[in-house]
């Protein structure tokens, strides 16, 4: 159903419609080598994930990142970003060999790592 802010995904589909996504995230970085499609399906999959068993309303939100990306935010090395993923330090999710990591989350990350110093 779509409304005037996005996409009404009914609390049963998540899930599914979820898997489905992935699964054809993981076959398409098995074919190109890991590259992405277009941004806004990262974000589609990290609100079908958070939103499990509630209704979904799909809205722009910040873009994942990918580990190279994510380090330079972070001011790291992408094995360590991929590492920080990997121990739930930041929120991301595993897509084919890489990691999509939350934007808002590997900034908090920046923000505490340069307050701390």
């Amino acid at each position: 159903m779509t409304t005037a802010d996005g996409v009404m995904v009914p609390p049963e589909l998540c899930r599914a419609l979820s898997r489905l996504a992935v699964l054809g995230l993981a076959e398409q970085a098995r074919r190109d080598g890991g590259l992405y499609p277009a941004p806004g399906l990262a974000e589609l999959l990290s609100e079908l994930s958070a939103r499990g068993h509630a209704p979904a309303t799909l809205e722009a939100r910040a873009v994942s990142l990918g580990s190279g990306a994510a380090a330079e935010v972070i001011g790291c090395a992408a094995r360590s970003a991929r590492r920080l993923a990997a121990a739930g330090v930041l929120r991301a999710e595993r897509a084919g060999r890489d990691w999509r990591i939350d934007r808002d989350s590997a900034e908090d990350y920046a923000r505490r790592r340069r307050s701390a110093a």
